[in-house]
């Protein structure tokens, strides 16, 4: 959803959002907490979800900027969100790779959550399920090749350490419910 940007001087209701004027690195919008009238000059925006900004007498809290296009799609929707760490040793470094599916809310674009950016990639995670008798299960996680992105990440494993797989990676699966 595209959402209108902040203006100067202009009286805001509860609940309205706004973005802010030049493009924000941590894709965050604001709503309204506290009504009021805007100041005359931007105010220095929040880059952490949830943090508070003063803006003459109105009060805006930071959102993710896919907030309302979720809740509104699906208000109990659950996304898996999934962080791929490579492990210095095995892999060269230790970065990070966030992504999710989306499927379960039909969201198309990237999240923002909790200060992270999670792409949006074709995943599909199973075997997770749990039993109290035999063998451990054995998950699997299987990640679509969209844009060659994971193909760049082999490669660069590949590059660094000789081993084309990414074989004692770390990764943790999350679930964000939306609209709580």
């Amino acid at each position: 959803m595209a959402y209108a940007a902040w203006t100067a001087s202009t009286a805001f209701a509860v609940g309205n959002i706004r973005r802010s004027t030049t493009l924000q690195a941590s894709g965050l919008v604001f709503q309204c907490t506290v009504a009021g009238t805007s100041a005359a000059t931007e105010p220095v925006w929040a880059t952490d979800v949830g943090s508070y900004v003063t803006d003459n007498t109105v009060t805006w809290v930071a959102i993710a900027s896919s907030y309302e296009d979720l809740a509104a799609i699906a208000p109990s929707a659950i996304i898996e969100l999934f962080e791929l760490t490579l492990d210095t040793t095995l892999h060269g470094s230790n970065d990070t790779y966030r992504f999710h599916n989306g499927a379960n809310a039909n969201v198309s674009g990237n999240i923002v959550w909790n200060g992270n950016s999670y792409t949006r990639l074709p995943v599909k995670a199973e075997g997770f399920e749990y039993t109290n008798t035999g063998t451990l299960p054995r998950p699997t996680l299987t990640i679509a090749n969209l844009d060659g992105t994971m193909t760049t990440l082999l490669l660069l494993v590949n590059a660094t350490t000789a081993g084309n797989d990414l074989g004692g990676a770390t990764c943790r699966r999350s679930h964000l419910q939306v609209g709580l």
